[in-house]
């Protein structure tokens, strides 16, 4: 239940608290009303049309059709008041039009929130997901690269044994083309694989 200091605490300024104490006042209320979760009333103001609010007891929330830019307006401080002090004339009884359809879209609202937080929990799983196969594609490179490593080392081992194993003259003169060729070929393989 909420208290008088709440709602006055609620107020955007002394001018909407005065005028919203003002209008704590049964008969200044055309119809009023209230649900478990929500309390509606109409206020005749200067307008041909009843000015008609709806506090959402939940949070609390408020709709007013009044043309004023405050929030909460001095209509919903009033019939806050009002229904703090006196809830018995308020009859329970389901929302007009006007509170149930507003009701209605801040319930699909919250609905909407909840979702995105699911999807952002779906999002932190995709997340996971994602380093999990960024880990595995690393080790992956690194086995690679390993292997590859080891491969050069092989090569490098059968040129220099088929360079060094040799005694014919030319072989030895060619020692050193044949080296560059192999470490080329290396060179050229090892690029290739990062590109």
């Amino acid at each position: 239940m909420w208290k008088t200091e709440q709602i006055i605490a609620l107020a955007p300024d002394s001018s909407s608290e005065k005028n919203g104490r003002a209008l704590a006042n049964a008969a200044k209320w055309l119809t009023r009303g209230r649900s478990e979760n929500a309390v509606w009333g109409e206020c005749q103001g200067s307008g041909k049309n009843p000015y008609q609010t709806a506090i959402d007891l939940r949070e609390p929330a408020f709709k007013c059709s009044c043309p004023s830019r405050k929030f909460p307006c001095k209509h919903a401080l009033g019939l806050f008041l009002l229904f703090a002090a006196q809830e018995n004339l308020f009859a329970l009884e389901n929302p007009p039009a006007f509170c149930g359809e507003w009701l209605e879209k801040r319930d699909a609202g919250k609905e909407k929130k909840e979702a995105q937080a699911d999807s952002e929990i779906t999002a932190e799983e995709k997340e996971k997901r994602e380093k999990s196969r960024a880990k595995r594609a690393f080790e992956r490179e690194k086995k690679v690269a390993e292997g590859l490593r080891e491969l050069e080392k092989k090569i490098a081992n059968k040129l220099r044994q088929s360079i060094t194993g040799s005694p014919n003259r030319a072989t030895r003169n060619n020692r050193h083309g044949v080296r560059a060729f192999g470490l080329d070929s290396l060179r050229c393989f090892w690029r290739f694989r990062r590109s």
